[in-house]
């Protein structure tokens, strides 16, 4: 098994939330305090970015999902990853 870890500091860059869900955007949107909302959105439109990049697929058609346990994971691939 191989485990990369990607880490970034965030710069508050909220472009590119076209590629978000719309789970994700309705998510976003019920944060109630801006700073909370803005860094959802940019964690999570890095998140789809980086693995969209990984897999050479567009970040807004990979479909991430909730796993047994409540973990993310990307349907039909066995990826596992997770946003901290």
């Amino acid at each position: 098994m191989v485990a990369h870890v990607h880490a970034s500091r965030l710069t508050a860059d909220l472009s590119g939330a076209e590629v978000l869900s719309a789970a994700e955007r309705a998510r976003a949107a019920a944060f109630k305090f801006d700073r909370d909302r803005n860094r959802y959105l940019e964690c999570h439109v890095r998140l789809r970015r980086q693995l969209g990049g990984y897999l050479n697929a567009d970040p807004a058609h990979l479909r991430i999902l909730a796993g047994p346990h409540g973990k993310p994971e990307l349907e039909e691939t066995p990826w596992h990853f997770n946003l901290s």
